[in-house]
């Protein structure tokens, strides 16, 4: 059947995300509501080089295991917008992976078929991204999007058990559900890097931290 597998896919992200029993507010069963849990109740923050909190909640002395994904789309977009340049993915690398253990790293970006763009993932692949590619889609309204919201909340929940923290780059307050959930449900923290005039505020207050990009962490 036509869109049934975008039918299922979301059907996953609202089983995942939601829990088949919870209840949204104001349903018809008053007795249960969904809960997320407060600034006060996020994992605090910690050097990644000397000690951190797991996802049991459990105080060790070991390097933090992280998850990396990065709406590349988003992230072009946001640079270009404020600042008029790229983002400078090898100092992004360096700086979170510093003194912690990288678990996963995932790139999403668009499929336009052109040497810039293949050269682009080219260097993406060789920094230690997976990159994974979506064709652009052309909407009613004439404008084009790869929509990869689906498919990176996807990994991210698959991801979120197998690691301490999530670290997200992007400014999409689509996401800001889904990083509250793997708190309440895995106990995984979350940092989110975003320009700060273009990130929503769904998503820097659902992140336990939120990590500006400026001028450091940009091509020159």
């Amino acid at each position: 059947m036509p869109g049934s597998a975008n039918i299922r896919a979301f059907a996953l992200i609202f089983v995942g995300v939601f829990g088949l029993s919870d209840k949204i507010p104001g349903s018809e069963n008053p007795g249960v509501s969904v809960k997320c849990q407060s600034k006060s109740d996020k994992i605090p923050d910690s050097d990644p080089k000397i000690s951190h909190t797991n996802h049991r909640g459990v105080f060790i002395s070991q390097p933090q295991k992280i998850s990396l994904f990065v709406d590349v789309q988003n992230i072009y977009s946001t640079c270009r917008q404020a600042y008029q340049a790229n983002f400078d993915y090898n100092k992004f690398w360096a700086e979170i992976t510093e003194g912690r253990e990288l678990v996963s790293a995932i790139a999403y970006a668009t499929d336009r078929g052109d040497t810039k763009q293949m050269e682009f993932q080219a260097i993406l692949r060789a920094i230690g991204f997976e990159v994974k590619l979506k064709p652009m889609l052309k909407r009613k309204d004439g404008t084009s999007k790869a929509d990869w919201d689906v498919g990176i909340a996807l990994d991210v929940f698959e991801a979120a058990p197998l690691c301490d923290t999530v670290i997200l780059a992007s400014g999409d307050g689509d996401f800001g559900m889904l990083l509250a959930r793997i708190r309440q449900r895995f106990g995984t923290g979350s940092e989110v890097y975003g320009v700060p005039a273009l990130t929503s505020d769904l998503l820097t207050r659902e992140a336990d931290k939120f990590i500006p990009i400026d001028q450091r962490l940009l091509l020159r």
